[in-house]
């Protein structure tokens, strides 16, 4: 059962404007809908009120409720059609996470149903160009649904499946950041390598809570064993590039504070670039921080991330991590010469 659910919406969001909408789609709203203080950062303990007015923090939060908006939108739309339709008001730069609210709606309907696909018609749709996003999306309602059908998990793709984990992860620390990120309690995850994929979205998760601030990043992170740090960074580098927020100046020190790590950091800035490049939602700050933290522009982090990818095809354990470790291991090369 989802918590803190209500039919409020932000009054600009794409599901607020549901007066045309069908009366089913009205009631689901009233009892599935997220309300708006549920991706406040500050209410959840991200920011202290006078944190709340930064310029990272302004940035963070807009990401955050436009995964709310697209959630939303989800639960109250009649169909595919009518989903892309609230799409089009989403403004340039955050769709990527309006759609993963979107796919995390889709995913909980068809969770509720036998016959639901919703969220394959969505995979098949314009969501096709977000595949990174929507997938973590279905981690967000695996976290609150406490597992998927075995037909949800059915509809995705074999290797980016993998980041349901990751959405599973930083949905952990959301919603839960004294356990997970100031206790450093594992997410409830099967165990084996879901757990790591899970760290780095916890590691994503680290980013928004500590404001995409260096010292308080390399805080939190120095805090957990040695043993997940590594998976934290990837996360970290993968939401410097992807959300934003850091002065383009506070990249190289954390890039330094990083230590062993930094090629981790590196691979999470290609995973973070490609998803923006795939989208075709490369922002100025993407293509800054994705030259810093990996050496690369986000279109030949993009060309990377596809030729680590060739024989990954199987989805199993091993193909995700070879498929970032490959992608260390030519950044790493790269910042060696």
């Amino acid at each position: 059962m989802l918590p803190n659910l209500a039919p409020e919406t932000n009054p600009g969001s794409s599901a607020s404007s549901g007066s045309d909408r069908s009366g089913a789609g009205r009631i689901r709203l009233t009892t599935l809908g997220l309300k708006p203080q549920v991706t406040d950062l500050t209410r959840r303990g991200f920011a202290s009120p006078a944190e709340s007015a930064s310029v990272a923090s302004r940035i963070l939060q807009a990401h955050a409720r436009s995964f709310a908006d697209g959630y939303n939108a989800a639960v109250l739309a009649d169909g595919p059609a009518d989903l892309l339709k609230s799409r089009a008001l989403v403004p340039p730069g955050r769709v990527g996470f309006w759609m993963e609210g979107a796919a995390m709606g889709c995913t909980v309907l068809d969770n509720m149903s036998v016959r639901g696909r919703r969220l394959n018609h969505f995979l098949c749709s314009e969501g096709s160009a977000h595949g990174y996003l929507i997938h973590v999306g279905v981690g967000w309602a695996a976290k609150r649904l406490h597992g998927l059908r075995p037909s949800i998990r059915c509809s995705l793709d074999p290797l980016l499946k993998w980041l349901l984990w990751d959405g599973f992860g930083f949905a952990s620390g959301f919603f839960s950041p004294r356990r997970h990120l100031l206790r450093q309690k594992p997410p409830r995850v099967r165990g084996g390598y879901a757990g790591r994929v899970a760290d780095q979205g916890l590691g994503r998760c680290v980013w928004f809570y500590a404001l995409a601030e260096p010292s308080r990043v390399c805080g939190v992170i120095n805090a957990f064993c040695a043993e997940r740090q590594a998976d934290l960074w990837s996360g970290v580098g993968l939401a410097a590039t992807y959300a934003g927020g850091a002065p383009a100046a506070t990249l190289k020190p954390l890039l330094e504070r990083a230590g062993p790590f930094r090629d981790h950091v590196a691979q999470g800035a290609v995973f973070g670039a490609t998803a923006r490049v795939a989208a075709d939602e490369v922002l100025p700050e993407t293509a800054e921080t994705s030259l810093i933290l990996s050496g690369l522009t986000p279109v030949d982090a993009a060309r990377l991330a596809a030729e680590a990818r060739r024989g990954c095809h199987e989805g199993v354990a091993n193909d995700y991590e070879r498929w970032r470790q490959r992608i260390r291991e030519a950044v790493r090369r790269d910042m060696a010469s």
